[in-house]
């Protein structure tokens, strides 16, 4: 695979501008999306010894709905 992806949800409450993850349903989701692959990255030398340092694209976004009758 060329890249290697993950996402999270959870649900979350906010409060003063807080955002804190909650143990039941909310009317809010936080969704996390992580990107990596192995090109994403460069070697770091340190005492002569070469090592790949990879890095890590995340992007968190937060989705709120309300339902109105």
């Amino acid at each position: 695979a060329i890249f290697v992806t993950t996402a999270k949800v959870e649900y979350v409450s906010i409060a003063s501008n807080v955002i804190t993850v909650s143990a039941t349903q909310t009317y809010n989701k936080r969704i996390t999306v992580s990107v990596s692959s192995r090109w994403l990255g460069d070697s770091l030398t340190v005492s002569g010894k070469s090592t790949w340092v990879g890095d890590t694209l995340k992007f968190t976004n937060v989705m709120s709905y309300w339902f109105f009758r």
